[in-house]
């Protein structure tokens, strides 16, 4: 089984949380920070372990912490994709303005 936490918004809640996964020898740790500069104390005595942190949309700065993240651009164009069965290769055109996607 896979652990996971989760501080419902709570900065605090989120430290304790990332400490106790670590403490509990988790080997990597997928981190979603509400606030990144409050995680950094929480999230160094997992990597002195050399367990990988992953940053998930909030970079937590100063440390070798891996950052990832979703282009908001490339996510509506892939929904949208979806959404019109453009399964077949055929390529959205982006539009600006009020005028709707249109598939070509």
């Amino acid at each position: 089984m896979l652990p996971t936490a989760n501080a419902r918004g709570s900065v605090e809640r989120q430290a304790a949380d990332i400490e106790g996964l670590s403490t509990r020898g988790a080997v990597v740790l997928l981190v979603l920070a509400h606030e990144p500069n409050a995680v950094v104390a929480a999230v160094k005595p997992a990597l002195a372990e050399a367990a990988p942190v992953i940053a998930h949309g909030r970079q937590i700065k100063d440390l070798d912490v891996i950052c990832i993240g979703v282009g908001p651009v490339l996510v509506g164009e892939a929904q949208a994709c979806v959404r019109l069965n453009l399964a077949d290769g055929s390529r959205l055109d982006r539009t600006h303005g009020d005028a709707p996607p249109v598939a070509s």
